[in-house]
């Protein structure tokens, strides 16, 4: 998602009730390659009164992390920043520190 645009599709997510949400890659898409702006995103998306909405009704969100997770179009394995982005997105999810392999190192 784009946190800073709207987002209307929540209010139709949010209707349908759903039990679990599953972020399938791109959670927060910058549009250009910014891997330090990802927490910021993932904030903003935190923030939007759709999205709150759901994470106020659904029993459980995870997801995977693609590219733009990452911060940067295409990024992949070798991508230097991975890491942190992977920690950024988890962060975002609300994975705790504890979590065992693979979800932290």
């Amino acid at each position: 998602s784009k946190p800073l645009y709207p987002q209307p599709l929540w209010d139709a997510i949010n209707a349908a009730r759903p039990q679990v949400w599953l972020w399938a890659g791109d959670a927060v898409y910058l549009g250009r390659d910014q891997p330090e702006g990802l927490r910021e995103a993932y904030q903003a998306q935190l923030a939007h009164p759709g999205y709150r909405s759901l994470l106020n009704t659904v029993k459980h969100v995870d997801g995977v992390y693609d590219d733009h997770d990452l911060g940067e179009n295409d990024a992949g394995k070798h991508f230097a920043h991975q890491k942190q982005s992977q920690a950024a997105f988890l962060d975002f999810l609300g994975v705790g520190t504890d979590a065992p392999s693979p979800r932290r190192e």
